[in-house]
C-alpha cells in the first residue's frame, strides 16, 4: 500500500493537485457543485473531491481517496482517480436509450469517444452494460493516459443528470492497478452516489 500511495501522490501532482498525502489542504470535501450548481459531483465512500484540481465552472471534478488528499479518512478497496465531466444543458442522451448507447460504443465512432486522444485504434473494448439510466464501458487504451501514472485500463460510465450528459471515468495506478472486480464496483458505486446526490434536481426536470 505504501508504494501505491506514493504513486497516487505522483499521479495527483501530475493532475495539478498539491494537497496529496498531507502535502496540503485541510479537511475533506465529499461533493462539489458543477456547472453553476446544475450537478453535484461525488464519489464512493471514503473518496473526496480534490478542490484544487477540479474546475466547477467547466463542469469538471477530480475525486480520489480522502486519505491521500488530506491525510484524513479510512482506507478504500482500491486506489483510484475518478473524473466527472458534466455536459451542457440539453445534452442528456442516456435514459431510455441505453441499448442504442451501448451499440454506439461498439462502433469506431464509439471507440473514438472512449479514447483520451480520439484514436479509435487504441481502444480495446472489453465490456459494456446499459440499464437503469446508466451505460458503462470497460476498455483498454494503448495511448498515454490522460493523467500520468494511471493504468491503461479504464472504467467509464454515462448518465443523465439535470438534463445533461455526465461522464464518469475511473482508472487505477500503473504501479497498483485495479482488478476488474474492484474497478467495476467503484464505478457502480460512483454512479449510484451521483444519482442519489442529484435525485431532487433530476426529478424536478422530468
Amino acid at each position: 500500500m505504501v508504494r501505491g500511495a506514493g504513486a497516487l501522490a505522483i499521479a495527483l501532482t501530475m493532475a495539478g493537485c498539491a494537497g496529496t498525502g498531507g502535502l496540503g489542504g485541510s479537511g475533506n470535501t465529499t461533493s462539489i457543485a458543477l456547472q453553476g450548481g446544475a450537478v453535484q459531483a461525488t464519489g464512493p465512500d471514503n473518496f473526496c473531491v480534490d478542490r484544487r484540481a477540479s474546475r466547477p465552472r467547466d463542469g469538471f471534478a477530480l475525486i480520489a481517496p480522502c486519505l491521500m488528499l488530506s491525510g484524513e479518512g479510512e482506507g478504500v478497496p482500491g486506489l483510484a482517480l475518478i473524473t466527472v465531466q458534466v455536459g451542457d444543458a440539453g445534452t442528456a442522451s442516456v435514459a431510455g436509450a441505453e441499448p442504442l448507447f451501448v451499440a454506439f460504443l461498439k462502433t469506431d465512432a464509439g471507440a473514438t469517444l472512449l479514447s483520451a486522444t480520439g484514436d479509435a485504434d487504441a481502444i480495446t473494448l472489453r465490456g459494456t452494460r446499459g440499464s437503469g439510466g446508466t451505460v458503462t464501458a470497460f476498455f483498454d487504451d494503448t495511448n498515454p493516459p490522460p493523467i500520468a501514472g494511471t493504468q491503461p485500463t479504464e472504467w467509464r460510465g454515462f448518465l443523465d443528470l439535470s438534463g445533461r450528459l455526465v461522464t464518469v471515468s475511473l482508472r487505477g495506478l500503473a504501479d497498483a492497478p485495479l482488478s476488474v472486480s474492484v474497478g467495476d464496483a467503484l464505478l457502480r458505486q460512483t454512479l449510484v452516489a451521483m444519482q442519489q446526490a442529484n435525485a431532487a434536481e433530476t426529478d424536478a426536470d422530468s
